[in-house]
Parts: structure tokens; sequence; C-alpha cells
């Protein structure tokens, strides 16, 4: 080994070191003293004992989590799965894609870990974290490291996390919606009033109602079958059809209010529409289209969606609001946890539960609004 000085002309005198191992020269640089250069080539013939290949420590997390999940896991992933934990790991690329494996440190997955938190719930946030953590963990594995950074790591504390404030839209700003909706489709077409009639007295989630087909809805006997759900890919806005999200989630709805008469309405434009085109509405055909009477794609909805909110003269909420809106409509109505769940399409009643129990304890408590629910959804209780 041989431990030199050499100069830049920003950082002044530094250190390097040249060591054959295994018939190998490595270089090392960048060493403020000679004893750090020195501590260092003794660290690296210690992860060349352990059989760690020195060609990979210079490799940076981005590149190494690109490999991870290609090939270097030996995870039975689902391609659902898969997509899942591609797409958390892109943040983590785009904040810490740049550092070496070898110099990772806890305080880079922190100050991480902040930024985070201006677009992801702490639950995702520590999604993410203990998907980053099995990746390190593979890097010891494949022999990349000797250790993993984030071996003894804290991933985010949920016991401490603020709960996430579900969004729903009030019986009086519910009622302003439908009177919005109906009015700016008066202004254009049918569809968007539609839309968020049927997102409001459903709670389906956004790709289920992109991907229903006339053969979904069985409007004389006011069943909706859900059997698909659109998703679409990354930077993409054509979708494709999947499975719902879960296999509790492939479930039949009975329509509880005035849906069946506003379909049949929405169901004769539809057909008026597609003669205007030559053609004829088949039970293949997707409930709602573009002007091509292909499916609607991801961004279809968006400018509408915000442009009913501001003519309805309502706080600005997300299209996924409308399902929560629907089932605290369901709850102050006084259905039960199970119905809830089978309704949205929830795997379990503890999701349902984890989610809008603190709402069941308020129906507890508050009888004033299930009047006005009552009276939006067309429904008559004793």
């Amino acid at each position: 080994m041989s431990i030199t000085q050499y100069s830049t002309k920003s950082a002044g005198v530094l250190w390097r070191f040249n060591v054959k191992i295994k018939g190998r020269t490595i270089t090392r640089r960048g060493f403020k003293t000679k004893k750090e250069a020195r501590g260092a080539e003794l660290e690296l013939r210690n992860e060349a004992n352990k059989g760690v290949n020195l060609s990979k420590q210079q490799m940076v997390l981005g590149d190494y989590l690109d490999i991870w999940m290609d090939h270097g896991n030996n995870r039975n992933w689902t391609p659902k799965h898969k997509q899942r934990i591609s797409q958390l790991m892109e943040p983590v690329k785009r904040e810490l894609g740049h550092i070496k494996l070898t110099n990772l440190l806890e305080t880079h997955v922190v100050k991480a870990r902040h930024k985070f938190r201006s677009f992801w719930s702490e639950q995702t946030i520590k999604h993410c974290e203990v998907q980053l953590k099995a990746a390190l963990r593979d890097a010891v594995r494949n022999k990349y490291i000797s250790i993993s950074p984030l071996w003894d790591f804290n991933t985010v504390d949920m016991k401490n996390a603020p709960l996430k404030e579900l969004q729903v839209f009030e019986p009086n700003e519910q009622k302003s919606l439908i009177a919005a909706a109906r009015e700016y489709s008066d202004g254009t077409d049918p569809r968007w009033f539609a839309l968020v009639y049927l997102a409001l007295n459903t709670g389906l989630r956004r790709g289920e109602l992109f991907a229903l087909q006339w053969k979904h809805l069985d409007l004389e006997k006011g069943l909706l079958h859900v059997r698909q759900a659109m998703h679409w890919p990354p930077n993409t806005n054509e979708g494709v059809l999947k499975k719902p999200k879960s296999r509790a989630g492939t479930r039949t709805i009975n329509f509880l209010g005035n849906e069946v008469s506003e379909l049949k309405r929405y169901q004769l434009w539809t057909k008026e529409f597609n003669l205007k085109l030559r053609n004829k509405l088949t039970p293949n055909d997707f409930v709602f289209f573009n002007d091509n009477l292909k499916p609607l794609g991801v961004n279809a909805y968006r400018s509408r969606w915000a442009t009913i909110q501001r003519m309805a003269n309502v706080p600005y909420r997300d299209f996924h609001s409308i399902r929560h809106t629907h089932a605290s409509v369901l709850i102050a109505l006084g259905y039960d946890i199970k119905f809830v769940q089978e309704r949205l399409g929830h795997s379990s009643a503890k999701i349902t539960l984890d989610t809008y129990g603190h709402l069941f304890e308020e129906k507890k408590f508050d009888k004033s609004r299930d009047n006005l629910r009552d009276n939006l959804l067309g429904v008559n209780h004793a």
C-alpha cells in the first residue's frame, strides 16, 4: 500500500491511497489526513475479507435501487406490488440517489423524511423507509456492502403520527355540489353530472368509476357490479383494465335512492350521443368516456371537478373525498360497520374502522344531520 499527498485548487492538500487486493489495484482519494486514509485502507481490506464486491462500493444509491428493483432481490412480488414499491423509491432516488452506498447515513434518510411529508402521509413514509431498509439488507446479502447503514434505523413511529383528517362534504355542501354539477353539465354534457352524482351515491373509487361498462349496471334491479378498475401506468394518460384493488373490491352495490332514474336519463343521452357518431350503444361500452368513445383519461376530470367546486362555492377537496363523504352518509344513516365495509370494498372491517371509526363515535351523539342526509339520498328512514 502507498499513501501519498496531492494538491487541488479548491480543497488544498489531500491524501490518497493505492492498495492491491486480489490482484486488483484500488485507489481511494479525498482524505483530509494521512490517518484518515490509513483507516479507510484498513476498512477496505476488512470488507474484502468479508467477500464484499469492491467494484460495487462506489455505486450510488439510485443505481443500486434500479438494480434491486430489477433483479437484486429474492422477493416474489406481484406486478402491482412491484409497481407500488417502484413508486415509493422514485422520491428516494430523487433525494438520495446521488449518495454512494458506503456514504449513506441515517441523517440523510431523516432529512429526506421531512421533505416527503410535503406530499406523503406518515404511513406512506414508513412504508417507504421499510422498503429502503429491505433494499440495503439485500445489498449486504449480495456483497455490495458489508453492513447496512440503516440496520438499526428507526422508521417513522406511527404512535406519534398525526391522524390524517378525512375531508368530507357536509350535507349542505353535497346539495350544492349536485346542483353545481347539474348546472355545469347543462352547459357541457351530462357526463360530468353523472360522474359526480354516481360517485357521491356509491362511494366508488375513481378507477372503478372509469372502468364501469354498461354490462355492469342492472338498472331494472337497481344493482351495480364492480368487476374491474382502471389503472394508469406512470407518465401515461391511457388506462388499462385490471381487477379491483382487493378481492373484496369485487362486489355488488344496491342503489339506495334516485340513482336508477338519473342513470336511465344519462343512458338515453349516451345512446343519442352514439347515434350522432353512427354507433350503437353496447353492453361493453364504457359508462364514462371521452369524445372518441374511449375510456376517460387519467386527468379528464380534474379541471371540471375544480370548476364544479368553484360553482358550488365549497372549499376545494380532491375527488377521493367523495368516497369518504359517501361513507359518512352511510354511517349517519345508521348502517353498521359490516355494511359500510362491503359497500366500499374494504378487505376487512378493521380498515373501515381505522378510517371511519371516529364517525361511528360521532354518530352516537349527533342526530341533527340525519334528515339532511336522508333527503339528499332520497331515503326515508323511520
